[in-house]
């Protein structure tokens, strides 16, 4: 049974404080996969996406000690697939705090934005998991290259209309 515990979601550049770990967890996760990503490049991407309000943007679910979640709302994010924007990324959640609805949570938060602040009709992401994605109402389009060659069978691209 999971513990209802209360957080919050903003933007990473209101929450600047967070922008470590969440370069951290990016490069941690997929970061490391690719072989000229850095944690410092990441770091670097992160500190200047919150200089505007222009994509891409993060968010971030903490509580009133840390930082528990990000997700980036992003205009591309597969190389073959440049015509399809935008597109959500860096969907994590720390191990501690999942299967607690902070995904969801986060997804409702950059899934509005895409239609409501930047006119979007449908969203796009790559997963290995999609019957997670499923569960929310994103359709299943087919397998796409996996630009970071962890299954060479490729990775799963989704689509969601907003």
């Amino acid at each position: 049974m999971s513990v209802v515990i209360d957080f919050q979601i903003k933007p990473l550049n209101q929450c600047p404080q967070y922008i470590e770990v969440c370069a951290a967890w990016n490069y941690a996760q997929w970061g490391c996969y690719e072989p000229e990503e850095t944690y410092e490049r990441a770091l670097a991407h992160y500190k200047s996406s919150v200089d505007d309000q222009s994509l891409p943007l993060y968010w971030v679910a903490y509580d009133d000690v840390r930082p528990m979640g990000m997700i980036g709302l992003r205009t591309y994010e597969h190389p073959d697939h440049t015509d399809l924007k935008p597109w959500i990324g860096g969907v994590f959640v720390h191990p501690e705090f999942r299967g607690r609805g902070i995904a969801v949570a986060m997804m409702d938060v950059a899934l509005k934005s895409a239609r409501d602040v930047f006119g979007y009709k449908k969203c796009y992401l790559q997963s290995y998991t999609p019957d997670y994605y499923a569960k929310f109402g994103w359709i299943n389009l087919g397998n796409v290259r996996d630009t970071a060659d962890v299954h060479p069978d490729g990775i799963y691209l989704m689509e969601k209309k907003l």
